[in-house]
């Protein structure tokens, strides 16, 4: 079984959640063969250290530590058998509480490196990860199939394009229900830090052993430290207060071949002029360069968007940004009839609210 992991490995490819996901596998099996009984999660941590030590640099590796954490909370998360329940019910609590624990585990991660925070996670993954199974063994049974019994590789290919399907499309959630998802500027370490030693003590504390005096009063503590420090990192409440700065301070995006500066006034008002454009693989700077560094910077509302003429190295991130950033007004320099882009920058700002100026010459 061992030889066997490794060549699908090699196979599939070494990203880390296959690396992770084979060495815990070759460590259980090992663990088994000595006649070892061991936690999982200590079979986690070991398969971690071991990665790490085969190759540091897999610590800067974002797909690690998402592999790494989502794991840890499913591990955490698995609930023990309850006498007398049903295999249903002890099949859905242990997917909805081991979706509720990835989620719990991967929120400081997707906050910090990805700014965002989801409460679709886990509806999804109680809808993708049944059907993801369906997916790998329809999939096998093909290739099976394909050797010995080319007749059922219709129904394969039937069931394996609807579980498909179901992995694909449930992730539209976020789609019919967008208040599910949000962006957030990153939060501080201290907060992180504060968040994971909260839900960590409260693990610690929970267990039967540590069921003392002190320890019922650390549970406490942690139990409401984890919430508020969950709520801080999802919310972000400081970034919603403008703090005037005192002075004017003036930053430029690296667009490439474009424009776009932020202008932050001493009264704490803040005007982007410009929003870069698309590149030529189709990527829109406003949502993958301007966006993150203002949400870095602590902002979550802009007070004036000037897009000074209609090219696109110009204008082409100006309607995402004010679909997010909901800027009070718009000022249009140059106008240009007939223009998809600067119809499509009126849309945004007519949905969210914003004053429509066009700007001529000699206004102050």
């Amino acid at each position: 079984a061992a030889a066997t992991l490794v060549a699908y490995a090699a196979v599939v490819g070494g990203g880390a959640s296959v690396m992770r996901a084979t060495g815990m596998a070759l460590v259980g099996i090992s663990m088994q063969w000595l006649d070892q009984r061991g936690a999982v999660v200590n079979v986690l941590a070991l398969t971690a250290a071991a990665l790490v030590v085969a190759d540091p640099l897999i610590i800067f590796d974002i797909g690690f530590w998402l592999t790494t954490a989502a794991t840890a909370g499913l591990v955490v998360g698995l609930p023990s058998p309850s006498a007398g329940e049903s295999r249903v019910h002890a099949w859905t609590r242990t997917l909805v509480l081991t979706s509720v624990w990835a989620e719990a585990a991967l929120l400081p991660i997707v906050a910090a490196v990805f700014q965002q925070v989801t409460l679709a996670g886990v509806a999804l993954s109680a809808v993708a990860i049944p059907a993801m199974g369906v997916v790998q063994v329809a999939a096998l049974v093909a290739v099976v199939a394909d050797a010995v019994a080319p007749a059922l590789l219709p129904a394969c290919g039937l069931v394996l394009a609807a579980a498909t399907a179901v992995v694909t499309e449930s992730a539209r959630l976020v789609d019919v229900v967008p208040w599910l998802s949000w962006r957030v500027p990153p939060p501080s370490w201290a907060a992180i830090a504060v968040y994971v030693a909260a839900v960590a003590l409260w693990l610690v504390s929970r267990r039967a052993s540590a069921d003392t005096a002190p320890m019922a009063r650390l549970r406490r503590a942690s139990a409401v430290a984890a919430p508020v420090a969950a709520a801080w990192i999802a919310c972000s409440p400081l970034t919603l207060v403008a703090w005037p700065p005192g002075d004017l301070r003036v930053q430029l995006f690296d667009v490439g071949q474009g424009d776009a500066t932020l202008v932050h006034f001493p009264n704490g008002r803040r005007m982007l002029v410009d929003a870069g454009g698309a590149t030529g693989d189709g990527r829109d700077l406003g949502q993958r360069v301007i966006g993150p560094t203002l949400r870095v910077r602590g902002l979550r509302r802009l007070d004036y968007l000037v897009v000074t003429h209609a090219d696109r190295d110009h204008i082409g991130g100006a309607a995402t940004l004010v679909r997010e950033f909901r800027p009070a007004e718009v000022w249009m320099g140059v106008p240009v009839a007939d223009d998809a882009a600067t119809a499509d920058l009126r849309a945004a700002a007519d949905a969210v609210g914003a004053a429509w100026r066009e700007s001529r010459r000699g206004e102050r």
